[in-house]
């Protein structure tokens, strides 16, 4: 009589439960793998998005400063005619110029904050998306400012304190 290990070993194939088990030992290593593709693809989407928002966010500073520069000149215009006008005299400052320029900034800004827009949609990392809708609102201010600023430069062109006499 042959002992049984002596006969397996003379058997050629696999028996249907040694497959079993192998397949289902593949099938849990895969249930563990394919979480983690899906949260790399993710990562991959969060890399790809940085350098658009750091582009972005280069770009608003420096027309920040630009923004900042023209706000401040035209305050500093609306000083000098204040004191002026508290003097009595009230004298002609060629504002033109400097209401075409704060117009053609408040456009820049509405693109930028549409653009801002546009990028919320996109944006899935929770943390870009909050620095987003703090620039948007910053933006948004600077906005407000710039049309407080020209709205009182159009009224010093219009006469200013002397168009109610």
């Amino acid at each position: 009589m042959t002992s049984p290990l002596i006969h397996r070993s003379e058997q050629r194939g696999f028996t249907l439960i040694e497959l079993l088990v192998v397949k289902s030992i593949i099938a849990i290593l895969i249930g563990f793998l394919l979480p983690m593709i899906g949260f790399s693809s993710q990562v991959a989407e969060r890399m790809q998005e940085r350098p658009a928002l750091q582009e972005l966010g280069e770009e608003l500073v420096t027309k920040i400063d630009v923004w900042e520069h023209s706000y401040f000149q035209a305050t500093q215009v609306l000083g000098e005619q204040a004191a002026r006008g508290s003097e009595g005299e009230v004298s002609e400052i060629p504002c033109d110029a400097m209401i075409e320029r704060l117009f053609r900034q408040e456009q820049e800004m509405l693109g930028v904050s549409a653009q801002f827009d546009e990028i919320l949609g996109e944006v899935v990392d929770p943390v870009d998306k909050e620095l987003i809708l703090m620039a948007d609102g910053s933006v948004r201010f600077l906005i407000e400012k710039n049309r407080m600023v020209r709205k009182r430069l159009t009224w010093l062109q219009n006469g200013g304190p002397r168009a109610g006499l």
